[in-house]
């Protein structure tokens, strides 16, 4: 029984380190995506946070789909699981980034991309298989 929980937990570890990896992956091309768009066409630097919040939260809900599609079951705690490892992640590179922003402005951001998780995983338990 120990050794199936042993199993049990190192999938859900894997799966959500690696939704962790491809949503960063995924955060950071939309980024760069937004950001030639952004010099591109002129947009106003009020914009730059609410797309810097919908790359995070596409990279979480990304993140959490593949997390919960690889475990197979439980996609809300996968997804509240990877919303908060993406979450600690963001927060530190806020910090360091933004020379210690208040956690409060930045709050919006990190439930989005928690709830995004969720969704994401949520969804990914729930997509069907492939019929061959």
């Amino acid at each position: 029984m120990a050794d199936h929980q042993n199993k049990s937990m190192v999938v859900w570890l894997r799966a959500i380190i690696f939704g962790v990896l491809i949503g960063t992956l995924v955060m950071i091309g939309l980024s760069a995506l937004f950001a030639f768009a952004i010099v591109k066409f002129n947009v106003p630097a009020t914009a730059i946070s609410i797309v810097v919040t919908m790359s995070a939260a596409i990279g979480s809900f990304m993140g959490g789909l593949i997390a919960a599609k690889i475990v197979g079951k439980k996609g809300l705690l996968v997804g509240v699981g990877l919303g908060l490892i993406f979450f600690v992640v963001l927060f530190f590179a806020s910090f360091f980034v933004t020379d210690g922003s208040s956690f409060a402005e930045n709050l919006t951001k990190y439930i989005a991309v928690v709830v995004a998780a969720m969704i994401g995983g949520i969804f990914g338990v729930n997509l069907r298989k492939s019929r061959s």
